[in-house]
This record gives structure tokens, C-alpha cells and sequence, in this order.
């Protein structure tokens, strides 16, 4: 049994990933049988090396798996989503068409754009593409839910556990984590002097003034910006909500109007001015310019000596 859960866990995902492979291998194999029928779930003799294929390469050759165990599990799967059909369990087209929506947004970035995702896998079009992808995901929802149905008033004992754990033991199936440390660190920051920090800051507006009167932003990075990037980008960077960028950059940059310059602004970098260039959607196209307060070396050599005493 811990095997057959281990597998089915593992098809679940493989159902989704095989839409693809499928795509692909219609295009050049002749499915040649039907494998076996449940309820109105079909298993075509193709899908049973196919998914095992998928499988044993998932697992980087861990997992190995007969064709006999490959159609039980695949007929486990069919029959889950044919009883949970039967025991009307109710799967809204709302939450499948959000889950359908997420995939598209992942191979979308994976591959640059849902039209290359589109003619990467052979669909006529992204109507094509969404349609299967609701199928798969409507069936994997289903068998979630009646998985769910099925264990949720099941106990695990830990002598069951431990039994379980030396099954995988015994077998070499046993998953591999890399080796962990925890450690903590005590840190102290040497601060810049409040005259140097006002110094920055008029610098900052200083040249904010010159761009809005028309010098150059780019030139402006190039000359003063401390940021590494600079010379390659001239501190100009694509924006979005979920980009990496510090909270403070995003911030700025979702508050300005096309060709404004904002104020000086603070991030545990420095100081920075930013001015957008562009919206498209929403994305933003924006330039900045940091500034990094310099410290005296007297500031740097009391912070140490401060941490030598802790």
C-alpha cells in the first residue's frame, strides 16, 4: 500500500505534465487499442509506457515499474475520478478555470509567451490549449476530492508510521534531502553621518531638478549611480508586482505618472530617485539612480569594536 500511495501521488501530477507528451506523440504514433474502460474513463494502451515513461524519468530512475502496476495505478486513478462523479462530488468550472489560468501563466513564463507555448505543443490555439488543460485539471480536482473523502476520518498510528518508514528503508526508496545547518548571526551596521545622508539627498534632487529640464536620465546613472547594473542597463529596469524588487522600488514606481521623476527615496541600499518611462499593463518601465551614503572609516572601526565585545 505505501508503494501504490507513493505512485498515485506522483500520476497525479503526471496526469497534468502528460497533456503535452500526449500533444506531441498523437501527432507521429497510431494509438493502437483501448487498454481498459472505467465507468467513462478510458486507458489507451499507448498512455500506459507513455505515463511510465514520465514516471521513471520523474524520479530520475528511482521509481521502476512493470506495465501490469502502471495500468493498476492508472485504473486507480480512472476509478477515483469515476466515484467521485458517483458520489456527486461538485467541482466548480470557476476554481478549474483559475487553476487552468495559473498553468497558463507558468508555461507562459517559461517559455516567454503563450503563443510559443502554443506552437511548442502543436495546438491550433489558446482556446485549443485551454480546453484540454480544463479537462486534465477538472479530472485532477475530482480525484483530490475523493481522495480527500476517502482518508479524512482515517487515523495513522505512529507504529504504522514507523512500519512505513522501514518498508521505504528496506527498499532504498528512502527520499534524499541535502545536508542542513542552522546558524545566526549578531550583525551591527555603521550609519552614515546626518550631515553625509543630507548630502546625498540634495545631491539626489539636485539632479532631479537637471533631468526635468531635460538632461539625460541614462547620462545621469552612468555619472553618479552606484548601482553595479548601471553601465550594462543604465539603471533601467521592467517592473511588475511580483518581480523581486525591494517593496520601496515597486512602490515608487507604481506611483509615478510616464516621464515623472520621483522624490528621494530610502531602501537599505541607499538613496534613490526613479523616473517611469512606460506602462504596458502591468508592467512598468522605469530608470533609477542610487546613491549610497559614504561611512567614515572611524564609523567602521567602532561598529567593529563593538562586535569584538560581544
Amino acid at each position: 500500500m505505501p508503494f501504490k500511495i507513493k505512485i498515485l501521488k506522483s500520476i497525479s501530477f503526471l496526469l497534468f505534465i502528460s497533456l503535452f507528451v500526449q500533444n506531441t506523440i498523437a501527432q507521429k504514433v497510431k494509438i493502437d487499442a483501448v487498454g481498459v474502460v472505467v465507468g467513462k474513463n478510458i486507458v489507451l494502451d499507448s498512455d500506459i509506457e507513455k505515463f511510465k515513461l514520465e514516471l521513471e524519468n520523474s524520479s530520475e530512475g528511482k521509481i521502476k515499474i512493470s506495465d501490469c502496476e502502471m495500468l493498476e495505478q492508472l485504473m486507480l486513478q480512472k476509478l477515483l475520478a469515476h466515484h467521485a462523479v458517483v458520489d456527486s462530488i461538485v467541482v466548480s468550472d470557476a476554481e478549474v478555470d483559475s487553476q487552468v489560468e495559473r498553468n497558463i501563466q507558468f508555461f507562459s513564463q517559461e517559455y516567454g509567451s503563450i503563443e510559443k507555448v502554443v506552437e511548442a505543443y502543436g495546438f491550433n490555439d489558446i482556446e485549443d490549449l485551454k480546453i484540454e488543460l480544463f479537462g486534465i485539471e477538472k479530472e485532477n480536482s475530482l480525484i483530490q476530492k475523493e481522495q480527500l473523502q476517502i482518508t479524512e476520518n482515517i487515523d495513522v498510528t505512529p507504529e504504522e508510521i514507523r512500519i512505513y518508514f522501514n518498508g521505504l528503508k528496506d527498499k532504498g526508496e528512502l527520499p534524499e534531502f541535502p545536508a542542513e545547518i542552522q546558524i545566526a548571526q549578531l550583525v551591527l551596521n555603521a550609519e552614515a553621518t546626518q550631515e553625509e545622508l543630507d548630502r546625498v539627498v540634495n545631491k539626489l534632487l539636485k539632479i532631479k531638478k537637471e533631468i526635468e529640464a531635460g538632461s539625460s536620465f541614462k547620462m545621469k546613472a552612468i555619472i553618479n549611480s552606484n548601482d553595479p547594473g548601471v553601465t550594462e542597463n543604465g539603471g533601467r529596469y521592467s517592473i511588475d508586482k511580483n518581480s523581486q524588487f525591494i517593496k520601496e522600488f515597486k512602490e515608487t514606481a507604481f506611483s509615478l505618472d510616464v516621464n515623472q521623476v520621483s522624490e528621494p527615496f530610502k531602501s537599505k541600499f541607499g538613496y534613490h530617485i526613479l523616473q517611469l518611462h512606460q506602462i504596458r499593463g502591468e508592467t512598468r518601465i522605469a530608470s533609477h539612480i542610487l546613491i549610497q551614503p559614504e561611512i567614515p572609516q572611524e564609523k567602521l572601526d567602532e561598529t567593529k569594536e563593538k562586535l569584538e565585545k560581544i
